[in-house]
């Protein structure tokens, strides 16, 4: 019978600044909930849970499934708790590998946005360009990294993306180096809380739940040999527990 490792990680709120507190509430705005058919306990300060599958000691990661733009396109992407961006490979893309699903397309999404580098948006940029394009970049200690574009677009979250969706900004990767060419997972999805050190980020798909009060400030990871699974929220039995 497959050990399996559960643990959960809380985040802990700081106080926020007031030009801080206004881009919050202006993020909270712009995400728009809609849930379809989602059980009773997914709503409201509840849990969103989502299928893992992967591989620690060959592939070295586990991955998620997400749902992105509409009418949906799947993505597999690598749980990552050490960064906090959620990127996927999209049309244009120079240096992209061959992965699990066909890249994003965003010319086939009716709820797609490319966004430009309005600071009243209350989205981070890590660059621009001569076009107003807001450029982002994540390099990791190995020398992998991925870069592109922000983008904005319906996500679905939860059971294959059946229980909750909502606006969520991601980056539109249109360069992949390293290990991230040759890996089967399409992207990755950071978890780490984007609030560290107070440098300017974006929300992670946590952050993004929570504005939402979907859920609480909180999320897990359950691993068995192949399979496992990633919660947003706290569970229950752990909120008994507490």
């Amino acid at each position: 019978m497959p050990t399996s490792l559960s643990f959960i990680v809380e985040r802990r709120r700081d106080a926020a600044s007031p030009r801080a507190q206004l881009r919050n509430r202006r993020r909270r705005r712009r995400l728009q909930l809609e849930v379809a058919g989602a059980p009773r306990r997914q709503l409201g300060l509840g849990v969103v849970q989502e299928e893992i599958a992967g591989d620690l000691v060959n592939a070295g990661y586990f991955s998620a499934q997400l749902l992105v733009g509409t009418p949906p396109q799947p993505f597999s992407l690598i749980v990552d708790t050490g960064s906090s961006v959620t990127a996927i490979p999209c049309t244009g893309c120079r240096e992209c590998g061959v992965h699990s699903n066909p890249r994003f397309e965003p010319a086939r999404s009716q709820t797609f946005e490319r966004l430009g580098c309005d600071a009243s948006a209350g989205y981070y940029c890590a660059s621009c360009d001569a076009a107003s394009e807001c450029g982002y970049r994540v390099a990791y200690q190995e020398g992998s990294s991925y870069s592109g574009y922000l983008a904005l677009d319906t996500i679905r979250v939860g059971q294959g993306g059946a229980c909750v969706q909502l606006e969520f900004p991601f980056g539109c990767s249109t360069e992949e180096t390293g290990l991230f060419t040759s890996q089967q997972a399409d992207g990755i999805m950071g978890l780490a809380s984007s609030r560290r050190r107070g440098e300017p980020s974006n929300p992670t798909v946590l952050e993004a739940l929570v504005a939402a009060r979907i859920v609480p400030d909180a999320f897990s990871l359950c691993f068995g040999a192949a399979h496992g699974v990633l919660t947003f929220g706290v569970l229950p039995d752990a909120a008994d527990a507490a």
